[in-house]
């Protein structure tokens, strides 16, 4: 199941002042995070799967960071300037999560954020390693990654759609590209095993760089339980059974093998405790304010 299990919490380390809007994690360093020679500061909020991808890439490259949870519906003033000092907006009315400071500097843009949490502080002598290996693993990645990720705007489109005929018109909009998304992984793992074009078999591994869990996986992989859990609670979507009644067999596996990580379990279990909630309820209540037509 997608819904994380709720366990002990882990240790969370000391709680933020209510100002700050959430709690330190249990990497938190005290040294004027995100300043220069200091470990980096983070703002995410716990059920966004933007700043998720950020949060992901700090948990896989294991550097010591103060993450701070943000209550999207009460963003604290440090939130919101630290976003002004990173964004490129004239006027940033509305500070978006995550951003990341470090050594001075201030970003902003999910994607953006997690490259570079994963090509500062990856080791390249680590087997565990997550930034790619070479431009042909870059190539890859980003192949199945762009399509991928275009299924976020197709999510929405279904959430928000206003009838019984628009949901099911945006639902095969999403189909549909979770068959374009099959190809691009299959293209993707036959290009890292070596080969060229979308049909050879592709046994290496369940990821995009077969064996290899990379940013393929982090910037992608957090959709997953939006597409299962919020889609299968206000639209009836059943994802799983989608994928394998459409016969997307390797994008099944890759599924599987995401929701495996122990990242991406950790970061289910953090949130249902910052939030009070099992994840899968807080994402669908999260996700409520984009619901109109319940019919």
């Amino acid at each position: 199941s997608l819904k994380a299990t709720q366990l002990p919490p882990p240790p969370l380390g000391a709680p933020v002042p209510a100002s700050k809007g959430g709690q330190v994690s249990d990497f938190a360093s005290r040294v004027n995070p995100g300043s220069k020679n200091a470990p980096p500061l983070l703002y995410v909020s716990p059920v966004c799967p933007h700043a998720h991808k950020a949060w992901l890439a700090v948990l896989e490259t294991n550097v010591p960071c103060d993450v701070r949870f943000e209550d999207l519906g009460k963003k604290s003033a440090n939130l919101q300037d630290a976003f002004a000092a990173g964004t490129y907006e004239h006027e940033p009315l509305t500070a978006k999560v995550p951003v990341l400071q470090h050594d001075g500097n201030t970003f902003v843009e999910s994607v953006f954020v997690a490259t570079y949490v994963v090509e500062t502080f990856s080791d390249a002598k680590d087997a565990n390693n997550v930034a790619y290996a070479s431009p042909a693993e870059r190539y890859a990645g980003a192949l199945f990654a762009t399509q991928f990720n275009q299924l976020t705007p197709l999510y929405t489109g279904a959430l928000r759609a206003k009838s019984h005929e628009e949901v099911e018109i945006a639902l095969d909009k999403v189909r549909a590209q979770l068959r374009q998304c099959e190809r691009a992984l299959r293209t993707a793992q036959t290009i890292c095993a070596g080969g060229s074009g979308a049909d050879g078999a592709a046994s290496a591994g369940p990821f995009a760089c077969n064996s290899r869990y990379t940013l393929a996986e982090i910037t992608t992989s957090t959709m997953i339980p939006r597409l299962a859990l919020v889609l299968g609670s206000y639209r009836g979507f059943r994802f799983h059974k989608e994928l394998e009644q459409m016969q997307l067999t390797q994008l099944a596996k890759w599924v599987d093998a995401c929701s495996d990580r122990p990242s991406f379990k950790k970061t289910q279990e953090i949130a249902s405790d910052v939030t009070g909630k099992d994840f899968g309820s807080a994402i669908i209540d999260m996700s409520a304010k984009f619901v109109t037509f319940r019919g």
